[in-house]
């Protein structure tokens, strides 16, 4: 009784700490039916809800393959425990999703189902983008400045040698 007091507890504790989570995670079984989203992944999807196949609140119990284009890949890859953890960034209408999938084994070791945590991250990868292509900017400009100095330089050197017919 004691024992199964503290697995309760604990129980509860864990659970408590996944609902409290901000961030979006998702458990679908071993048949692919989504079996529980936290409440910030059904707060995520009523915001996404112009996008998905059905509505956020009508999501436990759908198939993931709902989701996907080519569900029968999606499936090989999470029915084999050796592809994951896998993370994966995907496109929904304007906005990139940031997957981490990972297997989640029963007692016995086989995988009784899939977990998922993700999180919009179209302004990290456009502010990513963005200074990616400023510090190629950079690059050049610093290029194109070093070339400049360099051929400066050379023509000094070669007035200070007498030879005034470089430009």
């Amino acid at each position: 009784a004691i024992e199964k007091k503290k697995a309760d507890a604990e129980t509860s504790r864990v659970s408590q700490i996944v609902e409290s989570m901000a961030t979006n995670i998702m458990y679908a079984d071993a048949d692919f039916k989504l079996q529980y989203m936290n409440p910030a992944s059904l707060n995520t999807f009523k915001r996404l809800e112009h996008l998905l196949p059905v509505k956020a609140d009508q999501m436990i119990g759908q198939s993931i393959d709902i989701f996907h284009k080519n569900a029968q890949n999606v499936r090989n890859l999470l029915s084999d425990p050796k592809n994951l953890p896998h993370h994966a960034q995907i496109q929904l209408g304007e906005d990139i999703l940031d997957l981490n999938v990972a297997a989640i084994m029963g007692a016995d070791g086989n995988q009784i189902g899939t977990m998922v945590g993700w999180d919009i991250v179209t302004e990290m990868v456009k502010n990513a983008r963005e200074a990616k292509e400023a510090a190629e900017r950079e690059r050049k400009q610093a290029e194109e400045l070093r070339t400049k100095v360099d051929s400066m330089l050379d023509v000094v050197s070669a007035a200070a040698e007498g030879d005034l017919t470089q430009e």
